[in-house]
């Protein structure tokens, strides 16, 4: 880091550690060396693999505590935050070694079911963007987070379509999707759902083709 001050963090490799005790490097042992300038192209790192530049200013950490008091404080928990920052501030530089294991399966994310994983995204990102780009304007990074939003929204659409083609209300309400998100509205329409998160969906396309 000392001797490259335009990069603000490197990572490298993860070994992962099933129940069972078997493991797998996160990445294929193909994946190169490489630098990273945005935020979208990068291979997803641990942070126990990882090493930053300390980017933090009074400014910037003002700025978060504002957000941390809000409803949206678990997003500036996340160690994604911190990563869209970095690429502010520098680039990333990944090396494909092992240099930590983690056991997947174990703590809150490692636990967390593929539809509940996508409804945090879905948040996050979109409070990322607004963040990052209230912060730093516009650029690549903020778009990512957008996109990114974007996406979720997309997967969770095309989850709650095909649970309409099986589901009664009834046994919609013992989904995921419920229990995380619409546990505490009155559930009678199933469609109502539906369009509700089209018309946010919209919402994000229409930004997304302004900004871009």
């Amino acid at each position: 880091m000392d001797e490259n001050p335009d990069y603000s963090f490197y990572a490298c490799n993860t070994l992962l550690e099933a129940p069972d005790g078997s493991q797998r490097p996160q990445k294929p042992e193909d994946v190169p060396d490489a630098s990273y300038t945005k935020l979208g192209s990068t291979p997803f790192f641990q942070t126990a693999s990882t090493t930053f530049r300390n980017f933090f200013s009074t400014e910037l950490l003002d700025a978060i505590d504002k957000e941390t008091g809000t409803a949206k404080r678990h997003a500036f928990e996340a160690d994604a935050f911190r990563n869209i920052l970095a690429f502010h501030f520098g680039k990333l530089y990944f090396e494909n070694s092992l240099d930590c294991v983690w056991r997947n399966t174990i703590g809150a994310w490692g636990k967390t079911s593929a539809i509940s994983k996508e409804l945090s995204n879905m948040k996050c990102y979109r409070q990322y963007f607004e963040f990052y780009t209230d912060q730093f304007g516009f650029d690549n990074n903020s778009h990512c987070c957008l996109t990114t939003s974007y996406s979720s929204y997309r997967e969770i659409l095309s989850y709650i379509r095909r649970l309409f083609d099986g589901l009664s209300v009834a046994e919609f309400k013992e989904t995921d999707l419920f229990k995380n998100v619409l546990a505490a509205k009155e559930v009678t329409d199933l469609n109502s759902i539906f369009n509700d998160l089209v018309e946010q969906y919209k919402y994000f396309e229409s930004i997304n083709l302004k900004l871009s």
